[in-house]
């Protein structure tokens, strides 16, 4: 507060601490060198705005966002602020100003969170993250699709035929590459017409509805030895460059 003119019948006494003047002016000038730093709330004086500050954020008295510097009133008022605006790792307690920050103490924290930075995912064990990581969403795709106009990539050979088998390709079909596969005479693969699954391994006889489930069946190390997988694996390519010749 602070006053035009002074009145010697007057007496002037600070609300903070109960000192009197008779001037209006010199209690301008005590409030402004002894409670510069002043608690409203605990009337309490500190002797520099670094002593407030530590009191605002450890005093069970506050709730204070060290991010905003701002004070309120109720807990309640507090947890609605933080969760607005900003963000808390719920395994270390530890708040953090904006989400970019939170993804940064995940990954900085191996040890203590199962966190993709690229996909900004969190996962609840080591193990589903290893296994997200081992997932199509983190393997180059290197094998184009054979339809000239398509230029789809995918990263394995069953991902390219579930490509066909599934429709997504507006150039080949499902129906097209069984066709094909029969008019050239299967590669061991093809089963009789009537048989609801349509293609088998070659390596152990096992029955597929679709081409992709016998590549996805053999490149998954479900049978045989690995050289022998290799062969049956290039044989299903050696189809596709046939169709892609014909087509």
């Amino acid at each position: 507060m602070y006053y035009d003119s002074d009145s010697s019948d007057e007496c002037y006494d600070c609300r903070k601490c109960g000192a009197s003047f008779s001037c209006g002016w010199d209690l301008n000038n005590h409030d402004s060198n002894q409670h510069a730093y002043y608690c409203d709330r605990c009337g309490r004086s500190f002797v520099n705005q670094a002593a407030l500050q530590q009191h605002l954020e450890n005093s069970s008295f506050h709730y204070y966002c060290v991010f905003c510097k701002r004070d309120f009133a109720e807990r309640e008022w507090y947890g609605t602020h933080m969760l607005e605006y900003h963000e808390r790792c719920h395994t270390c307690q530890i708040d953090f100003r904006h989400v970019d920050w939170l993804h940064r103490h995940y990954a900085d924290t191996p040890d203590r969170h199962s966190f993709c930075l690229e996909c900004k995912r969190h996962f609840s064990s080591p193990d589903n993250l290893k296994h997200h990581l081992a997932s199509g969403l983190h393997q180059e795709r290197t094998i184009e699709c054979v339809a000239p106009r398509c230029q789809r990539r995918f990263i394995s050979l069953p991902a390219l035929l579930g490509h066909y088998d599934s429709g997504g390709c507006s150039e080949i079909s499902r129906d097209h590459m069984d066709c094909f596969t029969r008019s050239v005479g299967g590669r061991g693969y093809i089963v009789a017409d009537d048989d609801t699954h349509f293609y088998r391994c070659p390596l152990c006889d096992k029955r597929f509805l679709l081409f992709s489930g016998v590549a996805a069946h053999v490149e998954g190390g479900k049978c045989a030895n690995e050289e022998e997988r290799a062969r049956v694996g290039e044989s299903i390519w050696d189809i596709l460059a046939l169709f892609q010749q014909y087509h």
